[in-house]
């Protein structure tokens, strides 16, 4: 984590929570019989394609064509 203090660090850890949390919220629901089942798939299809943003943005970061060493901090080089 060269680069990153304990501030980013809890913020990263607090977000990863608060996302989880809204990811479990509408099934837990569902499981109670409070919502439909489309209503709980929807949202789930919903929370994933938000959540995974970051993770695909940072892809997309690492895998440019003008990406020195220092890009590459999450991902390995591809390999043709």
């Amino acid at each position: 984590m060269s680069g990153w203090g304990p501030r980013a660090f809890v913020a990263g850890t607090l977000g990863a929570i608060l996302a989880h949390a809204a990811v479990d919220f509408v099934p837990a629901l569902f499981q109670r019989g409070q919502v439909s089942a489309e209503v709980a798939t929807v949202e789930l299809i919903v929370l994933t394609m938000i959540c995974a943003r970051p993770f695909l943005l940072e892809k997309k970061r690492v895998e440019r064509p003008d990406c020195k060493a220092a890009c590459r901090v999450l991902l390995p080089p591809r390999t043709p």
